[in-house]
């Protein structure tokens, strides 16, 4: 079947040679001085989903090079040119001087920038079948915990402690940019105060412990919805204009180069309050998940987390939960550096520069981040890492025994293979675990309790300890992810940076809470968000002016006795054509001339006088 070629022009930059244009001149026996050649990252379709990571298999995928599919075939690449060599063989070194006459290409053959990934050095590895501990040097930790003293004295009640982060700085930020975004949509009379704006906020911690099915029913008047405290610090309709007009960044500054230009001023707020608490002595490095379902460049597919579908986020948070850096991600405009040791690589290198760890602190990362180059890096910096290893990560060289033979070792079975500061540990569990480190040796090991199956009883499996401090030290990302789907925010938008602003005060409130706790507070996240909750509805809410509508299902007894007596009920037309009917809330210029109530004369006629 013949290929129509205006397949292969999508995504074309204007320069370079595409992989099915290079086969093309392959096939026809042309003259092409390349001996490596690249595949460059295929160009995806709107709605892809790219990037995807999982920690359900580590294996590497194998594809089938005889039949490439078309996004892959027009993908760009990139050749390296040999070295020129004399008769004999030798490298032949050029004069700085020296020009050399261009050779002929064809039109389809350009100049394609060139990447270089960062090689970790060689190594020689050293098995160790007797699980002994290798020769690493302890490291010498120069962490030492902040003074806590002026917290204390500014944070002594749980509302000090969430206006800790989400500050009087950044409340006025959201003001002014609100209002300027009402005068760019020629809205000159919004005027939004700083206590209207923290008086919605706190509606938004409400909306976590007392979720509704949608937000007007705040403000009804039917007792099995309504609330007094929402109700009485703000009109529905100014709240509804609020959450119409609010926004987190000028516009008018937008160059095009940066995709979260309209939350990240918030996370440089969230980032440099963080840093009222010192990192330390061990840091844990994950992704985190901000749910989202509409459409947007950024959103991200991670098969088998808890939140598939969302916008992700580089987290750096310790065993307590305490988030101290976070990076949103958002492809090539990431605010991250690229240090040539992968994505994995760059995320830790980058949070690391961002926190500014002191010598010593140890770092733990799942398998998306280990890789040897990184851990040298750390070992350049003075810094710890402990992470688990991919298969497809392990060379040849560190000589661990194959996955597939240790699977059928007995449970608790140990492996090691040192190279200087880094040891890479293989045990066998449930699965077969390989964890490479430069800060912790085997021993001392630990005890775990596994049902055997064969046995039938509980028994007792040696841990070496990189797994041991792995474990207890790894999940502090996932702990501020369970904190924050506890009592999410349920307040909605269209807007698609909504779910950034939603994570924003969700954060606010548990690192609040979490700093409380940490300044000798005992107190449980949903009684602190309801402390603040209270507090901000009270304190800065404006009771309204006017009663509102009262609702469309209670009746005074008086009317109740009438509407059911089955006599001299008669439809007319009222004065005011701006009445809502009593059943349906429409409107209507139709009353009952018996009851005095508005009234449409079809079936909210026969609803309204219904005696059952």
């Amino acid at each position: 079947m013949a290929v129509d070629e205006r397949l292969y022009t999508r995504g074309r930059s204007g320069t370079g040679l595409l992989l099915h244009e290079l086969i093309d001149l392959i096939e026809n026996d042309e003259d092409i001085s390349a001996t490596n050649i690249a595949i460059c990252p295929p160009d995806e379709l709107p709605g892809a989903d790219t990037d995807k990571d999982s920690d359900l298999s580590d294996e590497e995928v194998v594809g089938d090079f005889d039949h490439l599919p078309a996004r892959i075939l027009r993908s760009q690449v990139e050749m390296q040119n040999p070295e020129i060599d004399d008769d004999h063989g030798n490298p032949v070194v050029q004069d700085e001087n020296h020009s050399e006459e261009p050779r002929p290409t064809t039109s389809s053959q350009t100049r394609v920038r060139s990447t270089k990934r960062k090689r970790p050095t060689e190594r020689t590895w050293k098995p160790k079948m007797n699980g002994l501990s290798s020769s690493i040097p302890e490291l010498e930790c120069e962490y030492r915990p902040v003074a806590e003293d002026l917290l204390k004295e500014t944070v002594k009640s749980p509302i000090e402690a969430f206006r800790a982060y989400f500050s009087e700085d950044l409340l006025s930020h959201i003001v002014t940019e609100t209002n300027r975004y009402a005068m760019q949509k020629l809205v000159h009379n919004l005027n939004v105060t700083a206590e209207e704006m923290i008086t919605f906020v706190g509606i938004m911690l409400m909306s976590g412990y007392h979720p509704l099915p949608y937000r007007r029913l705040y403000w009804k008047q039917d007792p099995d919805v309504h609330s007094h405290l929402v109700s009485d610090a703000i009109r529905r309709n100014r709240f509804d204009e609020l959450i119409s007009f609010i926004h987190l960044a000028n516009n008018e500054n937008n160059d095009g180069s940066d995709k979260m230009y309209k939350v990240r001023p918030i996370f440089d707020h969230l980032n440099n309050s963080f840093k009222q608490i010192s990192p330390g002595p061990t840091i844990s490095i994950d992704e985190s998940m901000i749910p989202y379902y509409g459409r947007h460049g950024c959103k991200q597919f991670i098969r088998g987390k808890p939140i598939r579908f969302g916008f992700k986020l580089w987290v750096a948070a310790d065993p307590s939960g305490y988030i101290h850096h976070v990076e949103p991600y958002c492809g090539s405009s990431t605010r991250l550096p690229e240090t040539g040791l992968g994505q994995g690589g760059d995320v830790v290198i980058g949070l690391v520069d961002h926190m500014k760890l002191s010598k010593g602190i140890r770092l733990y990362f799942d398998n998306l981040f280990t890789s040897v180059g990184l851990l040298e890096e750390l070992s350049s910096r003075g810094l710890g890492g402990t992470g688990t290893l991919r298969e497809n990560r392990c060379s040849v060289s560190m000589k661990l025994p194959d996955k597939k033979t240790w699977k059928n070792k007995p449970r608790g079975e140990t492996s090691t293979s040192s190279s200087g500061d880094i040891l890479a540990v293989r045990w066998n569990d449930n699965n077969v675990v390989t964890v490479l480190t430069n800060c912790d040796n085997v021993h001392p090991m630990s005890k775990s309790n596994r049902y055997s199956r064969i046995e039938k009883k509980v028994i007792s499996v040696k841990v070496p300890g990189p797994i041991a401090r792995y474990n207890s030290n790894m999940g502090g990302v996932d702990l501020s992810d369970q904190f924050l789907a506890s009592y999410r925010n349920r307040i909605r938008s269209k807007k698609w940076w909504w779910p950034y602003f939603s994570w924003t005060v969700d954060v606010c409130s548990t690192q609040g809470w979490l700093l409380y706790r940490r300044l000798g507070h005992d107190i449980p996240l949903l009684d602190f968000r309801r402390q603040c909750a209270i507090f901000i509805l009270k304190s800065y809410g404006s009771p309204p002016m006017v009663a509102g509508v009262r609702s469309s299902l209670e009746f005074t007894p008086a009317l109740e006795e009438i509407r059911k007596d089955r006599t001299d009920h008669f439809i007319e037309k009222g004065e005011s054509k701006y009445r809502r009917c009593k059943v349906c809330g429409r409107r209507t210029i139709f009353v009952c001339k018996k009851c005095e109530v508005p009234v449409h004369p079809d079936e909210c006629f026969k609803i309204f006088h219904d005696v059952k």
